[in-house]
C-alpha cells in the first residue's frame, strides 16, 4: 500500500474490492464461528465522509458487566482493557472481534495534519441504546 503519512497500515484480510455489506458479513460470520454462545449484530454505515462497520454484543452465555446486570454501552475500541464495567471475558470477546474486523480494514490518517483515509470506522457496543444487552441460558463464564 503506498501511503501519504509515512505510517499508515493495512490488514491482511483488506480488500478495496469489498463492500462494507460484505465486510459486516464476513465479520459476522467469524464472530458467530469463534464465539458460538454469542449473538452478534453487524451492521454497515455509508456517509459522506466515508464508511462504519458497528459492532454490537446482543447477547452472551457469560457476564459480560462487572455488576451482572444488563444493559448498553458504548465502547472505546482504543482502550478496551480500561473498561471497568466490563469483565475480563467481555474484554478479550470485544478485543477479538475488533481485531478480525480491522483485518479488513486500512488507515492512513493523521489528524496532525488532517488528513483522513481510511476504509472504514469501528464502533464497538455491548446492546443497543433501545435493545439493552441481555444473558442467555446456561452461563459458563464468571469473571472479573
Amino acid at each position: 500500500m503506498q501511503n501519504y503519512t509515512g505510517h499508515g497500515w493495512e490488514g491482511k484480510d483488506y480488500d478495496r474490492n469489498l463492500t462494507m455489506t460484505e465486510i459486516a458479513k464476513r465479520v459476522k460470520a467469524q464472530l458467530k464461528e469463534t464465539f458460538p454462545g454469542c449473538k452478534f449484530s453487524v451492521t454497515s454505515e455509508y456517509y459522506a465522509g466515508g464508511s462504519s462497520l458497528h459492532i454490537y454484543l446482543m447477547e452472551a452465555d457469560f457476564f459480560v458487566f462487572v455488576d451482572g446486570g444488563i444493559g448498553h454501552l458504548q465502547v472505546n475500541n482504543y482502550y478496551i482493557d480500561k473498561e471497568t464495567d466490563l469483565t475480563d471475558w467481555a474484554k478479550e470477546v470485544l478485543k477479538r472481534a475488533k481485531d478480525f474486523a480491522q483485518s479488513f480494514n486500512y488507515d492512513d490518517s493523521d489528524g496532525m495534519i488532517d488528513y483522513f483515509s481510511t476504509n472504514f470506522y469501528l464502533h464497538l457496543n455491548v446492546g443497543k441504546w433501545d435493545r439493552p444487552f441481555k444473558m442467555t441460558e446456561g452461563v459458563f463464564k464468571c469473571t472479573s
